[in-house]
């Protein structure tokens, strides 16, 4: 299978995409840059400021790599 688009050609190259991966992670990290893409995407924070969701809307710290998303998978 063909894989046409930027994204995909990195998921057939385990090494690509861990890097990808990894960095698509610190960037969501990134407490100013979740909160401009939350304005930008959802109605309930369309009428906020993005350094205000940033700083009273996103709670604590992100725990990249951390924690699983399911826990018997790790």
């Amino acid at each position: 299978m063909e894989i046409n688009n930027e994204i995909g050609k990195y998921v057939g190259n385990k090494k690509e995409y861990k890097l990808l991966d990894a960095n698509a992670k610190r960037l969501f990290a990134i407490k100013i840059i979740t909160a401009h893409i939350l304005k930008g995407c959802l109605d309930e924070f369309k009428e906020f400021d993005p350094y205000y969701i940033a700083d009273s809307c996103i709670e604590g710290e992100a725990q990249i790599s951390e924690v699983t998303v399911h826990r018997n998978e790790t």
